[in-house]
């Protein structure tokens, strides 16, 4: 198997990394996390997702807004934390037909993030905050796809949840701290 390595510039950010490898179509995907955000942000690892054409080295912005949270290749789905008109939102990408399915986040929380796909590819799991450092409340969430539904995983509780990931295609691995 021949190597190829190249360099791609990113600019000022804080780091650049492969989270993805789509041999069967030839595309490699990166992130970038951006640096200097600042204030009160709960979620880190939010980035920004490129994806690279290894045939002939060209590259895009997998979106023009939002972060994404967690990318499958075997699912051909990524995970974004977005917000359209001020409203946060978790929405799914069909990586092959560019489809998107967004789901709003109740408005008594502002933040998000942890975005997670079950293993399987078939349900997102995401917390939330309200955004208040001296008096801190959240949850976590689950989105079905298959059955179309949204609701709350874990209650409504003081502390923050932090998602990572899933045991198995009905248990999410989260704490609350």
């Amino acid at each position: 198997k021949e190597v190829i390595e190249t360099t791609i510039s990113i600019g000022d950010y804080s780091s650049a990394y492969v989270v993805g490898t789509d041999e069967e179509n030839g595309y490699v995907y990166i992130a970038i996390e951006p640096d200097g955000m600042g204030g009160y942000i709960l979620f880190s690892g939010d980035m920004w997702v490129s994806r690279i054409d290894i045939s002939d080295w060209s590259y895009m912005q997998m979106f023009s807004s939002g972060y994404m949270t967690d990318i499958s290749i075997e699912h051909q789905k990524m995970v974004v934390r977005d917000s359209v008109s001020s409203t946060l939102m978790i929405s799914i990408i069909d990586l092959e037909t560019w489809e998107k399915n967004s789901y709003s986040i109740d408005s008594q929380y502002g933040q998000a993030g942890n975005a997670y796909l079950s293993p399987d590819g078939t349900k997102v799991a995401y917390a939330v905050a309200v955004g208040d450092p001296s008096d801190e409340y959240g949850a976590v969430y689950l989105i079905d796809m298959e059955e179309n539904t949204h609701v709350e995983y874990a209650p409504h509780a003081r502390g923050v949840y932090k998602v990572s990931g899933w045991a198995d295609n009905n248990t999410i691995n989260y704490t609350l701290r």
